[in-house]
């Protein structure tokens, strides 16, 4: 099949549609009140906009922004100010890095990144604030003393806490004979 000036050709796709890449994309969309620019063709898994442009599957609304707004700059990515993926108006996109765009959106990171204080209403402060560091993750100092000041006084805890005490003692003593060898 001959290639024309005018025609485009992405890998498994062999339709040939006329048009420069501006206009194949305004054909694409259709805007609805609100001002977003819902995109009416193919999407990926994660509903986001899919679109052939440079010979290459593209994210849908990353072409927009380009073909209407110019080039993204280096290490930012585009956060969807109307939290709509199917979305394509370049007006909704704003550049941004890639752990701010996380931090703006709705996911159980997020959530716990913008947490200023604990579900029992302890401040995350410097005072107050563990963070593991394999997880990276917060918590409450004042919350983990008491509930483990409750569980080393129930019975199973008191049980343990002995057992492991024990086991200390009995370390300590064959490390001192050891020594002494």
């Amino acid at each position: 099949m001959p290639r024309t000036k005018n025609s485009y050709e992405c890998k498994r796709v062999r339709t040939r549609i006329n048009g420069t890449s501006l206009e194949r994309f305004q054909r694409m969309y259709k805007a609805v009140p609100g001002g977003c620019w819902m995109w009416m063709h193919l999407r990926t898994h994660l509903d986001y906009g899919r679109f052939c442009f440079e010979g290459k599957w593209r994210l849908a609304h990353r072409v927009g922004y380009q073909l209407l707004k110019g080039p993204i700059p280096d290490g930012l990515t585009l956060d969807h100010l109307c939290r709509n993926t199917w979305c394509v108006n370049p007006d909704h996109m704003d550049p941004v890095t890639q752990k701010e765009n996380n931090l703006r959106g709705n996911s159980l990171a997020a959530w716990r990144a913008r947490q200023t204080h604990c579900k029992r209403g302890h401040a995350f402060d410097e005072a107050n604030t563990y963070r593991d560091r394999s997880s990276n993750r917060r918590y409450c100092i004042a919350c983990r003393t008491v509930t483990g000041e409750a569980w080393r006084s129930s019975p199973r805890g008191k049980a343990i806490v002995t057992a492991h005490n024990r086991a200390n003692s009995k370390l300590k003593t064959l490390r001192r004979l050891a020594a002494l060898k």
